[in-house]
């Protein structure tokens, strides 16, 4: 694994090769005397093909150059994040551009992301996978900060995601690291001392936003994305459709203007955010609710709930479908239970229920969900052709 993601062919050559001689030898040792004379020949000879085109290609390895993993642009990351995340295009341009600038320069420009449950927070930094360069040079963690204490206090140590993020670098170059659940973190909790729990949990943490290398972690290679509801913020009780606010407007270069991002600011202080921490986060992203079309094309995208449904259905020899007003029958109720992305698959895995095992029993092949299927006024139609 090693050699693959160092992209060196003279290294994969032998790897292949090593792997066919020990494969090669367990037979010889293991199984050999199971087979007949002519299937041992088959191996032998087998063998000998291995060994003639693997020493042919390291004889002529300067005709084959090295292939260069080049690290990402802002707009090669976008485009990559857009294909994925849907609905929160002004968040993906500035997330891009802060990964970029921290593969190329170990620049780290920590962001807040702040939107309500199932708005994509954590899967915007999960989409990051997939790009070559960040597969190969980076690894993906993600703590709950829900949980988390200040070492001898209850509940999960700090201390042990310094750990984890240790273990983490070994073998690779840069840490992608999201903080979720982080106004849980922020959230004053006294005990019955008075010590706000909270204000030892950032204390914790500053040294990591600030990038300091400690003796357990070099924090100068952790990115570190930040993310939480916020949901007692007057920002999250605003209609995002009618408000428009601030950087979801494709005109507006920065992620806030300086004034919503300095009363954001002041909220955030509120909250329960230390000053020190604020200071140290560089962008404030709000993202915005996921609409009822942002829904349905979340369902309707190439990895969504509707196509691995459907693959799920064709690998029993089965059919299913979803009438056009189904699909927007469905977006308006995920939109109604206000949870985001996450109760798509809920509710579209509700509907089929135990469907798929009455198709095989019954000997039927199609199923078709009609709007009033989907609202319960009917029971969805299904055929044996």
């Amino acid at each position: 694994d090693h050699f693959l993601v160092k992209h060196d062919p003279k290294a994969l050559c032998m790897m292949i090769r090593y792997a066919a001689r020990l494969t090669y030898y367990h037979y010889r040792v293991f199984s050999a005397g199971y087979y007949s004379r002519s299937e041992n020949s088959t191996v032998n000879s087998w063998m000998e093909e291995v060994e003639k085109h693997t020493n042919l290609w390291l004889e002529n390895m300067e005709r084959f150059p090295s292939v260069q993993v080049t690290i990402p642009s802002p707009m090669e990351i976008y485009q990559h994040l857009s294909g994925k995340v849907i609905g929160q295009d002004h968040t993906l341009k500035a997330v891009a551009m802060d990964v970029s600038r921290f593969l190329r320069s170990g620049e780290r420009l920590v962001p807040l992301l702040i939107g309500p449950s199932g708005s994509g927070k954590t899967y915007t930094m999960e989409s990051l996978r997939g790009i070559p360069y960040i597969d190969n040079h980076c690894s993906f963690m993600r703590f709950d900060m829900s949980g988390y204490t200040a070492a001898g206090y209850q509940g999960g140590d700090m201390k042990d995601i310094q750990r984890t993020l240790r273990y983490a670098l070994n073998g690779k170059d840069k840490i992608f690291c999201f903080l979720d659940e982080f106004d849980k973190a922020c959230t004053p909790n006294t005990n019955s001392m008075g010590e706000d729990f909270s204000k030892h949990v950032q204390f914790e943490m500053l040294s990591w936003l600030e990038g300091i290398k400690s003796e357990e972690v070099d924090f100068s290679k952790v990115f570190f994305f930040l993310g939480g509801a916020f949901s007692q913020l007057e920002v999250q009780r605003k209609d995002r459709e009618e408000k428009h606010i601030g950087f979801l407007q494709e005109e507006q270069p920065g992620s806030l203007p300086g004034a919503e991002e300095a009363s954001i600011r002041e909220e955030l202080i509120g909250f329960g955010l230390m000053p020190e921490i604020l200071g140290r986060i560089h962008r404030i992203l709000l993202l915005n609710r996921l609409s009822p079309s942002d829904l349905k094309a979340i369902m309707l995208h190439k990895d969504g709930v509707i196509q691995r449904k459907k693959k799920l259905f064709k690998g029993d020899n089965l059919e299913i479908e979803f009438e056009e007003e189904a699909l927007d029958v469905i977006a308006q109720k995920v939109w109604e239970e206000n949870l985001g992305a996450r109760s798509v698959e809920n509710i579209v895995s509700g509907l089929i229920d135990t469907l798929d095992f009455d198709m095989l029993a019954n000997g039927y092949k199609r199923l078709i969900f009609s709007a009033d299927a989907v609202r319960g006024k009917r029971e969805p139609l299904l055929k044996r052709k």
